[in-house]
């Protein structure tokens, strides 16, 4: 034993994983930073939420609203960084803001702008097809830049092939979004 030592810092138990924020947060992972988990840690799952745990191939455990015990072996997996957990909010993201730098669109240059909203309804298609086919551990910042990256892509396409001027649209922001979001539907049909 020497005069000095280094001491590990303390780590935060914790008995129950959960996300608090229903209202604003779309999607979240659980950061285990610091954290270490009781023995009988369990999963709590707020109403209008869903929880999954998740490695780079895919789902291993999808969680509902409720409680939920969570196994020694899955703790493990946590904490060794084998697996990441994430909140997926089901209600309603209400108003996000948007813009485009400047844009050329049909000879002239625009910067376009607007607000939208939007629910996820099918969590798993939602963590299959956008958080896991993502090439970091998907953010909330990172999925909102997603979303508008989309919008971008699918407000310029609708711009293009319209037979219509830039500027019919300017005043008429309701006929581009029928047009956008009919593309969007033909681009990404509901599964049966």
């Amino acid at each position: 034993m020497g005069l000095f030592s280094k001491s590990e810092p303390q780590k935060e138990k914790v008995s129950i994983v959960k996300w608090n924020d229903v209202n604003t947060v779309a999607l979240n992972s659980f950061n285990t930073d610091g954290i270490e988990f009781s023995n009988s840690v369990k999963m709590t799952v707020e109403a209008n939420q869903a929880a999954f745990f998740a490695t780079r191939n895919g789902i291993i455990k999808t969680f509902n609203e409720g409680s939920h015990p969570i196994s020694t072996n899955d703790i493990k997996k946590i904490q060794d960084g084998n697996v990441t957990v994430y909140f997926i909010t089901t209600q309603t993201i209400p108003i996000v803001r948007w813009h485009t730098g400047n844009v050329r669109l049909k000879g002239g240059e625009y910067e376009i702008s607007g607000t939208y909203s939007f629910q996820i309804t099918d969590v798993q298609a939602f963590m299959d097809n956008i958080v896991l086919a993502s090439d970091v551990v998907m953010s909330e910042t990172n999925l909102f830049k997603k979303i508008e990256i989309f919008i971008n892509e699918n407000i310029c396409k609708a711009i293009y092939e319209s037979p219509n001027k830039v500027e019919d649209f300017i005043g008429n922001s309701q006929s581009l979004q029928e047009i956008c979001f009919k593309n969007i539907q033909d681009a990404y049909p509901k599964a049966e």
